[in-house]
């Protein structure tokens, strides 16, 4: 590595070098061309000058006609001219080359220019190697962080180097930066595999516990029914096992409507609907079970207010709630719907006279199979999947639903719907 860092060194210096005498050799080559322009614009009038004085000293009559000649100059002059200057050896070439300092311009011209192709050409070559070495080397970090996800290992995704370091390389950059969020979704992704297995995992466990308490009874009953001699006696197990066979209809029910909303299997169908319509159908569907206990039901009156819902699973999940608040209210108590519409949401609040929630179960009864180590619930019978079924209902749906409770004064739910 530091072998690398060194003829890296020295390629930045090598390149530094040419490019300094390439911008020299830039800056010069212009100041030499001006230069032997400027020389030759003398030199050519000396010439005129050496001419004219050499002419007029011996011929003063003509100065007309070389002002003439100079002045307004004709093809047949200048013919004529070169005729003279050519018969005794002095053409272009000849005057030029008497001439030393144009000379000396002509060969520096010719050496910066054989210079200045020169280190272009090495410039060319040594930029060409300079940016195939950073490339290379871009190359094989890439290869290298590519064999770390190979083999699991995604420290990259949460590092904030860049993957050329010390230099600007927007390609290089772009690249690691497409290569973090490759290796965030791959580990979100493996993340999300372990939870799900996980998930699953806990859930065949909760089922299988969840099943086997009314299946034993109902093999209990089975039993007994066979052992017993008395027709009485037969048809109370029968009626027994009747409700065991109920309540296990029903877990699986919840099991499997659980298990389909997790998976995705169910896809809600929202379409305008009147609330209050929602909450009389949800009513409708614990009203007997309330009228066995005398517990009354009452709906303050309000706007009927529109939302974009899904009945079906929207009543299902109001009755959990109502089922909830019947189950565990004292015979003769009182039920109250209230609605509240807010700007963005609207409120719908479920307030009962029951045994309460204690505060470290508020967020607890919302998980699945949960229930309350309460005397009361322990002997009323219950799975702990309505109100789990009921928040996944809603925040399938964009809302959202938590409880305000005290214990032994009742509870009041809070369902929160978009409006």
């Amino acid at each position: 590595m530091r072998l690398k860092n060194r003829t890296s060194f020295l390629f930045k210096i090598v390149l530094f070098a040419i490019f300094s005498i390439f911008v020299a050799e830039i800056i010069v080559l212009p100041k030499i061309e001006h230069d032997m322009l400027k020389e030759a614009g003398r030199q050519e009038l000396v010439t005129v000058q050496q001419i004219c004085g050499a002419v007029l000293e011996k011929n003063p009559d003509v100065e007309q006609d070389f002002i003439m000649g100079l002045r307004q100059p004709t093809e047949h002059w200048q013919e004529k001219g070169e005729q003279i200057l050519n018969h005794y050896g002095y053409d272009e070439e000849h005057l030029l080359a008497d001439n030393t300092l144009y000379a000396s311009y002509m060969i520096a011209w010719r050496n910066w220019t054989g210079f200045f192709l020169i280190t272009t050409f090495l410039l060319l070559v040594i930029s060409l190697l300079y940016f195939y070495s950073i490339i290379r080397n871009s190359n094989q970090e890439i290869l290298l962080i590519l064999e770390q996800y190979l083999s699991e290992d995604f420290s990259f995704s949460y590092g904030t180097a860049k993957i050329v370091k010390g230099r600007i390389h927007f390609m290089s950059n772009q690249i690691g930066e497409r290569l973090k969020q490759l290796g965030h979704q791959i580990v979100t992704k493996n993340t999300r595999i372990i939870e799900e297995k996980e998930s699953t995992k806990a859930l065949v466990t909760d089922i299988s516990h969840q099943l086997k308490t009314p299946m034993a009874a109902l093999k209990t009953c089975f039993y007994m029914y066979l052992d017993a001699t008395d027709l009485d006696e037969k048809m109370e197990f029968l009626q027994r096992s009747e409700s065991q066979l109920t309540k296990l209809e029903q877990l699986i029910a919840s099991l499997m409507n659980i298990s389909r909303l997790e998976t995705a299997m169910i896809s809600l169908t929202e379409e305008p609907i009147f609330l209050n319509d929602l909450l009389v159908d949800a009513v409708n569907g614990v009203y007997e079970k309330a009228r066995r206990k005398n517990i009354e039901i009452s709906l303050q009156e309000t706007e009927n207010i529109a939302l974009q819902l899904d009945k079906h699973w929207t009543t299902e999940a109001i009755i959990n709630v109502l089922d909830n608040a019947v189950k565990y209210s004292p015979p003769n108590s009182h039920i109250t719907i209230s609605i509240e519409k807010q700007h963005f949401y609207t409120l719908v609040k479920i307030k009962d006279e029951g045994i309460g929630i204690s505060q470290g179960e508020h967020n607890k009864i919302f998980q699945r199979f949960y229930r309350s180590s309460h005397s009361y619930v322990k002997k009323t019978e219950g799975s702990g999947v309505g109100l789990y079924l009921t928040r996944m209902i809603l925040e399938r749906q964009g809302g959202l639903i938590r409880v305000e409770s005290v214990p032994e004064e009742g509870s009041t739910f809070i369902l929160q719907f978009r409006n």
